[in-house]
């Protein structure tokens, strides 16, 4: 079996059936991302008064910050890995 062969999954998002056609060795993630969107959106459900439209915005906004979040925090810690590096590089250098 191709890991890079496409095939068609059914996801339930919010109740809705949406059929993306995806590589093989993705399953898992957009299976994993399925259950995170509507444990998301089932929370949401219950605290706001929001309909669908407003609740799945919601959800892409909730998700946007995380990424960004992710993306500051890599930023960090590659920022740390060289300094890191170049006090290597000046201690290596030191005779």
């Amino acid at each position: 079996m191709n890991p890079d062969e496409k095939f068609t999954i059914t996801l339930n998002i919010a109740g809705q059936a949406f059929k993306p056609k995806i590589p093989r060795r993705d399953e898992e993630l957009y299976r994993i991302a399925e259950k995170e969107i509507n444990k998301i959106y089932e929370t949401f459900l219950q605290r706001y008064k929001f309909d669908q439209d407003q609740l799945l915005r919601a959800i892409i906004l909730q998700f946007a910050i995380g990424k960004v979040k992710n993306t500051k925090a890599l930023q960090s810690i590659l920022s740390k890995l060289e300094d890191i590096n170049l006090d290597l590089d000046e201690f290596l250098e030191t005779p």
